[in-house]
């Protein structure tokens, strides 16, 4: 599975700071942050959207926080729908 996976620096914007694909799993991972607030995103197809709607994906978002150096963070799990 390729999915971009997006990340936020953070809460003062939404234009996303950096990105990455998921491995073979739907696991990811960005190294080397700093201690801060972040979000990350991946785009979903819209579910709720109706045929012939221009746009169909909507934005799956996790809020996460890096408190101690050199931590691992899970931003838990960010179901995504393949159209």
């Amino acid at each position: 599975m390729e999915q971009d996976v997006y990340i936020i620096y953070g809460d003062e914007d939404n234009t996303f700071d950096n990105r990455t694909r998921c491995s073979y799993d739907g696991t990811f991972r960005f190294d080397y942050l700093r201690n801060g607030n972040y979000k990350v995103f991946a785009y979903s197809y819209d579910t709720l959207s109706s045929p012939g709607d221009i746009n169909t994906d909507t934005v799956m978002v996790r809020s996460v926080e890096i408190s101690k150096r050199k931590s691992t963070v899970d931003a838990g799990t960010i179901t995504i729908i393949k159209n």
